[in-house]
């Protein structure tokens, strides 16, 4: 494991979220299925770990505007990563 990646790891475990989301599709024959999901959020201006963390395990990087109505709200970043069902 190189720095990059214990860094990120201490980041992920103190700042991330850890969830099983439960899915309802018709078009599955099952139709209700659990996926595990992690996600890290991060201001807009220290994106660049979020995007590091994209590249190098994948997912997906979501840009969140800050709200108006909350005083101090700043624009942010979301890296989530989930199972694929197959």
């Amino acid at each position: 494991m190189t720095n990059k990646q214990r860094e990120f790891m201490g980041f992920l475990i103190g700042e991330g979220c850890f969830r099983v989301e439960k899915v309802w599709k018709k078009t599955y024959k099952t139709r209700t299925f659990y996926r595990p999901q992690i996600s890290v959020a991060q201001r807009a201006d220290g994106k660049e770990i979020l995007e590091w963390a994209k590249k190098e395990y994948g997912g997906s990087l979501i840009y969140q505007k800050g709200r108006k109505d909350i005083p101090n709200q700043n624009p942010s970043y979301v890296w989530v990563c989930y199972s694929a069902h197959k």
